[in-house]
C-alpha cells in the first residue's frame, strides 16, 4: 500500500524518522547544497519566524519507507503556494511516485485555499544551464510539471543571475485546475510576497524592480509545453460496437472523499475516466438504479454490512477512522468495543471508515448491478465506472480501498441467467472475489496480478489456491513477477482466456485496473498504454458479452490514456 502523509511539525518520533528519510533523499537529489536538508525541521516548527507556512508532503510505501517528498510554502493571506523542493528517491524514479505525489500536492494546495502554485526551476536553456547533465535533468523536470498543467512564464529578468553564489532560474505557474490565469497585477503582487518573504537575501530591490518592469512591458507570456501527448492515429470506432456499448456512471461517488491524508483513491480518478471518452462519439450513459440489499447479503455477511452501516453513520465527515489493531490468531473472538472491531473486519490500516464510505460503497454496488442489468438486457459491452473499487472486499472483510465487492455482486446477479466467469486484471490479487466464490462451482474466478510474495495483499493469490469443496478447480491465479512486460502479460492472459473458453463462459465480468501500467505508484509492471489496446483485442476475440468493472489505478495520466486505448480498440 502507498500513502501520502502531511507533516507540519517535528514533535513525534515517527515524524522525526520520516524527516530523516526526507533529508537523505534531499541530499542525493540536491548535492550542490546538501546542508539545506538540516533546515527543514526548523521551518516546520516555526512558521511565525519564517513568515510563511511550510508543509512537508511525503509518499511512503510499506514499512514506512519514504519514497518521495514535496516541501511547499503557503501564503494563506493571498491564497497562493510556492513549491520549494520536490524529489523522489532515485531508485523509485520513473515508477509513478512523482506523478502521484504531485497530484496529491495539487489537491493539498486546493484544500488549504490556494488558487495558484508557483515553481522555481533550473532553466532548460543551455545558455543559462551550462552543465549538460543538469540541462538534461531540467528538461525532464519541466516536461514532468507540464504534464500536470504547469507552464513556464517567460521573463528574462527573472532568469538573470542573482544570489551568492549567483544562480539562474525559471518561473512556472500551476493554476491548480483553474482555466483562467491571474491578472498581471496579481502575479506581480504574488511574486513580491515570495521574493520578500521566502528569498529576502537573494532578491535585492533592483532585481525585483526589473522583474516587475518586464511584466509591465511584455505581459504574461506563457511558453507552450515542450512535448505534447503523442498523436498516434487510432483505429476508427465501429458504429455497430458503439451501439452495443453502455457506460454506467454515478456522480454520487463523490460522497466518498477521504481528504485528510492524501488518500490516493480519490474522486479525480473518475474525472480521468470521463476525460478518456472526450473524443469518442456520443456515448449512451445508463442512469444508475437503486437496488435493495438482497444481492449484497448473498455476497457479504450480515455482520459486515451492519457494521459498516452503523459505524459510517456515527462518524463525522471530518474525521476518518483508520483500523490499527488486528487479530493475528483469534478470529473466533470479536472485540466488544465498536472501534476495535474495525481491525476484525479490515485487512489493513490504509482503508478508513468514513461518513460517506457506506453510501459511496452502496453507490458503486448499484452501478455494477445496473451494468449487470444492461448486459442481461442484450448489450455487448458495458463499462461500470465504479468507485470505490471492490475486489479486495470478501465475505466478512473489507480493505485495499474496497468495502463491498462490485464484481462479485454483478456475478451473483448475472450467474442466475448465464454461465459466468470473473477475470481480474487489476495489478493486485482479487482476494475478496476469490474468498466469496472459493467454494462455489457456478462462477469461475481467475486473476492475473503481481506475485503476492512482493505485492499486496501478500497472503493470497498463489497458484496453489484453486478452490475448495464444490469450488475445487474453479479458482485460478496467475501471479506475475516484478517488471512484467506486455509480451509476458499477454501470454499469461492467453492462458486465462483458454480456461474461460473451456468453462463455456457466456458472460465475462472483468475487474479492470489501470495499475498494471508502468508508472502506477502501487504496481511494478511495465505495460504501456498500447498494451491496454492489445488486452482489449484479446478479450474481444472471445465474442461474448463483456461487463467491465472498474477497480484500481492511481496515476491519473495512466487512467486517461489507458482507458482511452482500451476502449478505442475494444470498440473499433
Amino acid at each position: 500500500m502507498i500513502k501520502v502523509k502531511i507533516i507540519d511539525g517535528y514533535t513525534t518520533k515517527t515524524s522525526q524518522r520520516r524527516i530523516e528519510q526526507v533529508k537523505e533523499i534531499f541530499r542525493s537529489s540536491f548535492p550542490t547544497f546538501p546542508e539545506y536538508a538540516d533546515e527543514i525541521p526548523p521551518r516546520l516548527r516555526d512558521p511565525v519566524k519564517q513568515g510563511y507556512n511550510s508543509k512537508l508532503l511525503i509518499l511512503e510505501k510499506d514499512q514506512h519507507i519514504v519514497v518521495g517528498f514535496a516541501l511547499v510554502v503557503h501564503f494563506p493571506s493571498i491564497h497562493i503556494s510556492f513549491l520549494d523542493f520536490f524529489a523522489v528517491r532515485p531508485a523509485k524514479r520513473g515508477a509513478g511516485v512523482g506523478g502521484s505525489l504531485y497530484e496529491a500536492l495539487q489537491e493539498h494546495c486546493r484544500q488549504v485555499g490556494s488558487h495558484t502554485m508557483y515553481l522555481d526551476i533550473v532553466p532548460d536553456d543551455p545558455a543559462l544551464t551550462i552543465d549538460p547533465e543538469k540541462l538534461i535533468q531540467s528538461r525532464k523536470r519541466i516536461r514532468f510539471y507540464e504534464r500536470y498543467g504547469a507552464r513556464v512564464i517567460v521573463n528574462a529578468a527573472y532568469s538573470q543571475l542573482v544570489g551568492d553564489p549567483p544562480t539562474s532560474s525559471m518561473l512556472m505557474i500551476d493554476r491548480l485546475g483553474h482555466d483562467n490565469h491571474p491578472e498581471i497585477s496579481q502575479i506581480k503582487n504574488d511574486l513580491v510576497w515570495i521574493f520578500k518573504r521566502r528569498f529576502p537575501k537573494s532578491s535585492p530591490p533592483i532585481y525585483i524592480q526589473q522583474v516587475m518592469e518586464t511584466f509591465d512591458r511584455d505581459g504574461l507570456n506563457l511558453r507552450p509545453p515542450l512535448r505534447y501527448p503523442d498523436n498516434k492515429v487510432l483505429p476508427s470506432l465501429s458504429r455497430e460496437k458503439m451501439a452495443e456499448f453502455r457506460l454506467v456512471y454515478n456522480p454520487r461517488h463523490e460522497i466518498h472523499h477521504i481528504q485528510e491524508k492524501g488518500y490516493l483513491e480519490s474522486p479525480v480518478r473518475m474525472q480521468a475516466i470521463q476525460d478518456a471518452f472526450e473524443d469518442f462519439p456520443i456515448i449512451e450513459e445508463v442512469k444508475t438504479q437503486k437496488y435493495n440489499e438482497e444481492i449484497l447479503q448473498h455476497i457479504h455477511t450480515p455482520e459486515l454490512i451492519q457494521y459498516l452501516r452503523m459505524v459510517c453513520n456515527r462518524l463525522s465527515e471530518d474525521h476518518p477512522f483508520y483500523p490499527d489493531t488486528f487479530p493475528i490468531r483469534r478470529l473466533d473472538i470479536k472485540p466488544k468495543n465498536v472501534p476495535q472491531q474495525a481491525g476484525y473486519y479490515c485487512l489493513d490500516d490504509g482503508t478508513p471508515l468514513y461518513k460517506g464510505a457506506y453510501i459511496g460503497a452502496k453507490v458503486a454496488l448499484d452501478t455494477a448491478l445496473t451494468a449487470s442489468d444492461a448486459i442481461l438486457g442484450g448489450q455487448r459491452f458495458v463499462y461500470a465506472a465504479c468507485r470505490p473499487p471492490g475486489h479486495h472486499a470478501g465475505r466478512n472483510f473489507f480493505g485495499g480501498f474496497c468495502y463491498f465487492n462490485n464484481a462479485a455482486a454483478a456475478a451473483e446477479k448475472v450467474s442466475k441467467s448465464a454461465i459466468t466467469a470473473i477475470l481480474d486484471l487489476d495489478y493486485h490479487h482479487g482476494n475478496g472475489t476469490q474468498d466469496i466464490f472459493y467454494e462455489r462451482a457456478d462462477v469461475l474466478t481467475l486473476s492475473l496480478h503481481g506475485d503476492p510474495t512482493y505485492s499486496y495483499p501478500y497472503f493470497s493469490g498463489y497458484v496453489t489456491e484453486t478452490g475448495a469443496g464444490e469450488g475445487k478447480g474453479f479458482n485460478q491465479n496467475y501471479p506475475l513477477s516484478v517488471g512484467t512486460d506486455a509480451p509476458a502479460y499477454l501470454r499469461t492472459l492467453g492462458k486465462a482466456l483458454r480456461r474461460i473458453r473451456e468453462f463455456r463462459t457466456e458472460i465475462l465480468i472483468i475487474s479492470l485496473g489501470y495499475d498494471i501500467l508502468k508508472g502506477d505508484p502501487t504496481g511494478d509492471f511495465v505495460l504501456s498504454y498500447g498494451a491496454m489496446g492489445k488486452i482489449a483485442r484479446l478479450l474481444s476475440s472471445l465474442e461474448i458479452p463483456l461487463l467491465i468493472i472498474q477497480e484500481g489505478g492511481y496515476h491519473l495520466e495512466n487512467i486517461r490514456r489507458g482507458c482511452k486505448s482500451f476502449f478505442r480498440i475494444l470498440l473499433s
